[in-house]
């Protein structure tokens, strides 16, 4: 047994882990206290298969001893191999470790298991990698006191990937830190300047949890074990109570290869395409995509840079990952970081796309394009921002009120199949619309934070920022809200109605005893409007295998159920209220900048505020229009879909799902067997059932070509969960978990909702909502944008709050810190009932 504060415990001896351990102990850095038993041991153990004599009499009183001196505490039972941490080959994650060893017989279990991990397969691999084949190493084991982290990671000195020394490169995620080095865990990235001490994240801000850490503290002491070991380390460390703990040091490995990766990420993916995504919406969505980057491209208002990648190639996104659809962040920042006052803080703000996790050299750089168009772009798009021009709103008027081919002219499959991609053209044309004024949108809230950052106390500028709306009149996804409300008024004064609608018949029945009462004529007129106008809406909008409210009107009735039973107000009236306290906050806000800032400055809010509450309603109502071609695309499919079916080509029509837009074409050109396209549909419905198992994944990695899934990690201290205010108030009720998309259930008023991502389909929830929680999402999500304009508290980005919290489960929300408190069950009481 060796003790860590004894200067002979040498690597032959102890390892080389427990020998760094040692040294930084004795140079008197902060190390949990631990002792090791030695190498000797574990020759013994090889030789004879057990135990040296006496060793477990040894190791229980060094184990007792530990305990005495540090009270009652667990201890870590880690490896430390003589071939370990070494400076061209770390073994890093090789051996076996165990935490939270908290009784004598798991401690010896724990030390016998090390042993027998250094013959594993995997350790065996590595060696061979490492051309040490056939090599034997012997093992210390280390026995060495728990550090109940609030976070832990790793500190480089030098960063092994960029080879950057100017800069400490620090990864961290909540808790142990056993995710990073297990590589499950997607861990905050930050730098330390070596000489300053200043942190920087990768694009954006620590969570709050973080803010508040004395992170110059960590760079001093790695600087202190840098010089101790007179080379760049890589050191594992953790944090609590106020105080940083040094776990490990060692040299970072020689040679490293250079790393390339990129993030995938749930962030807009998961609001847009929910679910998993079928191939036929997959085959139609991307080239829709695509083509209106392309159109995007020819608008005068669009401002084009020469973007440059870190690795010289850009990634092909999106990309559907085990059936869900994801964005990559790189390619993402050079879609929609072109506009100025737009750079990664906004879009991290705004739509949630996690730039900290970013090596600062992994994202793309933006340099002058130096064409003879640029300054003629540049003037219009100032133009349209100031409202001295009206092109692009002109334009998104234009589709507005254009309508949706929808009738389907001929049952022959190359007409249905022209008519397909005319309308894949009308989508692409209007989504480029809808991208341009989404980037209008970000730009105007980038330069207008910057302006009244420049005029008011940071405090002011931030409840501005986050209580900032446009007008509820204007859009689309709150006014088919107040249209159901009022559907639910018409209904309750006809009996038969609304007998059928509070006695929980299905939608056909309550809709089947509409149409034979002859009171109900004006309801009827009603109800052809509302879906003439929000028909088609619905969840999933973008899913081509999933029926909108036109053709399946389940979700409406349930809501109007909900608006009769509940008794709800009028949404009109609490809009209202919520539009007047905007406009006092504008006063007072454009007050502050005139008493602080000059004329220009004034005049400069008032059309930044103007460009803000005029792009974001286009926004929202353009997508509407997409998902309207979407919906015909679905009704021309579904048509096609009987076709093949009465070819026998497909066992049923909604098997047309299952087929690509180009697998198609192909059958009807003669292309394929009706065999191939049986195999390939049931082939494809296993696959996405097996998908639809589990949840998607946060994130996914791609490192030198190899995808790896990840979490996003959830900083949680006790009963807080944290994540991005982006609707500000603070409100008590129960949680509501949404587990559902496509057939929400009904929950009673003031519940708080939980739900992965707010498709705008599912906005009605809001009529009986007190606030709202999402996994993902930003500040000018759909969902987000209609919380705030109903004056909802509202927070997104707070990873597995669909799994952490429970329906019923008493929770507040402060939509303005993103800080979620959770109400914990007393033992033997379940949790808390709605009240």
């Amino acid at each position: 047994i060796f003790w860590l504060n004894q200067n002979d415990a040498l690597p032959t001896l102890v390892g080389a882990k427990a020998a760094n351990l040692a040294r930084l102990t004795q140079a008197g850095l902060p190390v949990p206290a631990a002792f090791c038993v030695a190498t000797e041991a574990h020759r013994h153990f090889l030789r004879e298969s057990r135990w040296p004599p006496d060793l477990n009499i040894a190791v229980l009183e060094a184990y007792r001893l530990l305990r005495q001196q540090h009270g009652n505490v667990q201890v870590a039972v880690r490896s430390s191999a003589t071939a370990e941490d070494l400076p061209d080959a770390s073994f890093a994650g090789q051996y076996a470790s165990f935490l939270n060893v908290s009784s004598e017989s798991e401690l010896l279990d724990a030390i016998e298991q090390c042993w027998q991990s250094a013959a594993s397969a995997q350790v065996q691999a590595y060696q061979s990698r490492q051309g040490q084949e056939g090599t034997s190493h012997l093992m210390a084991v280390i026995v060495q006191v728990m550090v109940q982290a609030e976070c832990a990671g790793v500190l480089f000195t030098v960063d092994p990937v960029s080879n950057d020394r100017a800069h400490l490169a620090i990864e961290m995620t909540p808790g142990l830190g056993e995710g990073i080095v297990a590589g499950k865990t997607m861990p905050i990235r930050m730098t330390l300047d070596r000489r300053t001490r200043k942190t920087q994240t990768g694009a954006g801000s620590l969570p709050a949890v973080l803010a508040g850490i004395e992170w110059d503290r960590l760079g001093a002491l790695a600087l202190q074990i840098e010089e101790l070991f007179n080379a760049p380390q890589d050191i594992e460390w953790a944090y609590a109570n106020g105080q940083f703990w040094i776990l490990q040091s060692r040299p970072i490995t020689a040679h490293t290869q250079p790393v390339r990766r990129q993030i995938w990420t749930r962030a807009n993916a998961g609001e847009i395409l929910p679910g998993v995504v079928t191939p036929l919406t997959w085959s139609v969505f991307k080239p829709v995509l695509q083509a209106a980057g392309l159109y995007r491209s020819w608008s005068p208002l669009t401002i084009h840079w020469r973007w440059r990648h870190p690795s010289g190639q850009w990634p092909d996104s999106p990309r559907l990952i085990q059936g869900h659809a994801y964005l990559e962040l790189t390619s993402s920042y050079a879609g929609l970081g072109n506009l100025p006052g737009v750079g990664t803080d906004v879009l991290q703000r705004l739509l949630g796309f996690e730039f900290h996790l970013c090596h600062a050299d992994e994202l793309p750089h933006k340099l002058p394009r130096w064409h003879v168009m640029d300054p003629y772009r540049a003037t219009r798009f100032w133009l349209d921002m100031l409202g001295l021009t009206n092109t692009l709103p002109a334009q998104a008027e234009h589709w507005l009120r254009r309508s949706v081919p929808v009738p389907i002219v001929s049952h022959a499959a190359h007409v249905l199949l022209r008519q397909v991609d005319g309308l894949m053209k009308e989508a692409s044309q209007i989504l480029a619309l809808h991208i341009q004024c989404t980037s209008m949108a970000f730009s105007a809230f980038g330069l207008l934070a910057r302006l009244i950052r420049q005029c008011a106390p940071p405090q002011d500028a931030q409840t501005f920022e986050a209580g900032l709306i446009a007008d509820f009149e204007s859009i689309t996804t709150v006014q088919q809200s107040i249209a159901i409300w009022e559907l639910a008024q018409a209904a309750q004064h006809i009996p038969t109605l609304y007998d059928a609608l509070m006695s929980h018949l299905p939608a056909a029945q309550v809709l089947e005893a509409c149409q034979q009462s002859p009171a109900s004529s004006e309801f009827v007129r009603r109800w052809g409007s509302f879906m003439e106008r929000f028909g088609d809406r619905g969840t999933q909008e973008f899913e081509l295998a999933v029926a909108h409210w036109r053709e399946d009107p389940t979700f409406v009735i349930q809501t109007m159920r909900d608006v009769l039973h509940h008794h709800l107000p009028d949404p009109r009236e609490r809009l209202a209220r919520r539009l007047e306290a905007s406009h006092e906050q504008v006063r007072q806000m454009r007050e502050l900048v005139r008493r602080n800032g000059s004329f220009s400055d004034v005049w400069l809010f008032d059309r930044l505020l103007a460009a803000y509450r005029r792009y974001v309603p286009l926004r929202e109502n353009l997508k509407y229009s997409v998902i309207s071609r979407f919906n015909a695309l679905r009704r021309m499919f579904v048509a096609v879909g009987k076709l093949l079916e009465r070819q026998n080509a497909t066992a049923e029509s909604n098997d047309v799902f299952y087929l690509r837009h180009d697998e198609i074409c192909q059958w009807f050109q003669s292309g394929m067997t009706a065999s191939a396209l049986h195999a390939l549909v049931e082939q494809r419905k296993r696959e996405l059932d097996s998908y639809a198992q589990s949840p998607a994944p946060d994130l996914w990695v791609t490192v030198n070509g190899r995808d790896k899934p990840m979490e996003l990690p959830q900083w949680r201290k006790a009963t807080i969960l944290q994540g991005v205010g982006c609707s500000p108030g603070l409100v008590s009720g129960p949680a509501f978990v949404l587990t559902s998309v496509q057939n929400p259930t009904s929950a009673v008023p003031g519940h708080i909702l939980i739900a992965a991502s707010i498709d705008p389909g599912l906005t009605p929830l809001f009529l009986t909502a007190a606030g709202v929680v999402t996994e993902i999402g930003g500040a000018l999500s759909h969902g987000a944008t209609v919380a705030r304009e109903y004056g909802l508290p509202a927070i997104v980005g707070v990873p597995h709050a669909t799994r952490l919290v429970r329906t019923g489960q008493m929770i507040t929300i402060d939509g303005f810190t993103g800080c979620v408190y959770l109400e914990t069950a007393k033992e033997g009481e379940a949790a808390h009932a709605p009240r």
